[in-house]
């Protein structure tokens, strides 16, 4: 830690996100709590308010300010801990079963807990620059008329703080994969002076994760296993299926 314990912060977006802070676990996840969009001009008149924000921006929560209390301003002193990048659990289990010739492996892995912030969001949800985006963009904030689904703000020049890591961007990292299945068949052989036994498989890899996160990949960290970065997904490249068949001959 810093000196008189000051937090130390690590991967950097608008601010940080990863940080090292006494009492708390390895990388906690920082950012603001997202409160929705300013959809009339009522709510924007009678909410707290950054210094960017118009009707139809982003909504953040006034959480703290310089005293520690609420001051009825949305700038850096309400970013708090949104989110725990480390698992409660990590697991693995093989399961090996066999019938007459044939024979089955299954390869189970998984996590329980943890979080993973999407950092692709602040691209795919962001109008105002040249980037592809989530159709979920298309119902976003345009009128007090049209006020879309009231999760998707406009944008307009200076009104960035969507961009800023927030709690619509952090997602449950629980997972359960099948990593390999492997089903076998032992080809039964008469006597002979050549082949004592021969096998044919066929083999699936990456066979199929269950998880809510919507991203490629549930297992990610942008800078390996280090605490700068840990569960933050920045275009992490989706793990392959893969499927194979062989032989394994003995003679």
């Amino acid at each position: 830690m810093g000196t008189n314990d000051t937090p130390v912060n690590g991967h950097s977006n608008q601010g940080w996100v990863n940080q090292l802070r006494v009492g708390h676990p390895i990388g906690v996840f920082t950012g603001y709590v997202f409160d929705g969009v300013y959809m009339t001009q009522q709510e924007f008149d009678t909410q707290p308010k950054h210094a960017s924000s118009q009707i139809g921006t982003v909504r953040m929560k006034d959480v703290s300010g310089p005293n520690g209390v609420p001051d009825g301003i949305i700038d850096m002193n309400d970013r708090t801990i949104i989110g725990d990048p480390n698992p409660d659990m990590v697991f693995g289990m093989t399961n090996d079963f066999s019938w007459n010739n044939f024979d089955l492996s299954i390869l189970l892995t998984g996590q329980i807990g943890g979080d993973i912030i999407n950092g692709n969001n602040e691209y795919t949800e962001n109008i105002d620059g040249c980037f592809n985006v989530l159709r979920s963009v298309a119902d976003r904030w345009r009128s007090p008329e049209n006020p879309g689904n009231g999760l998707v703000p406009r944008t307009d020049t200076g009104t960035e703080l969507y961009r800023y890591t927030h709690t619509g961007w952090v997602y449950d990292a629980t997972y359960l994969s099948i990593r390999n299945i492997t089903l076998g068949y032992t080809v039964p052989l008469k006597s002979n002076n050549y082949i004592s036994s021969l096998r044919v498989y066929l083999t699936a890899q990456n066979l199929k994760t269950f998880s809510k996160y919507p991203g490629m990949n549930p297992e990610v960290s942008e800078n390996g296993l280090g605490w700068n970065g840990l569960g933050i997904d920045k275009t992490t490249y989706p793990v392959p299926r893969i499927f194979s068949i062989g032989c394994s001959i003995k003679f």
